[in-house]
């Protein structure tokens, strides 16, 4: 028994942890070189920390993806999961909202 359970953990691919990876994991995500790690769940984990946080990590990957573009390969990373996660979130960021001095009022003039 132990021995299989031996094996089955060594079929566990390695991931290496680079320095977005750990920054998550330091500010709370905790372990993102498990396999069972998803976009997904990133995404929700990213949702809990705020908005703010979302663009901050997207402006950290789009200055990852200047340095060296983005491949398929890269896609599939954990870094590319916390890269799509964060853009997806940041998408939604609206920003504060804008008015102008124009206002309103009903009825016929």
């Amino acid at each position: 028994m132990l021995l299989s359970a031996l094996w089955l953990s060594s079929c566990e691919p390695h991931v290496e942890k680079t320095e977005l990876m750990k920054r998550l994991e330091r500010d709370g995500a905790g372990d993102l070189s498990k396999p069972v790690v998803t976009e997904q769940s990133i995404q929700q984990w990213l949702g809990t920390k705020g908005m703010p946080y979302a663009v901050e990590i997207r402006g950290v990957c789009r200055e990852m993806v200047k340095a060296r573009p983005a491949t398929a390969e890269w896609l599939g990373t954990v870094d590319g999961k916390i890269c799509r996660s964060a853009e997806t979130l940041a998408f939604f960021n609206a920003g504060p909202p804008r008015s102008d001095p124009r206002t309103f009022v009903g009825g016929n003039r």
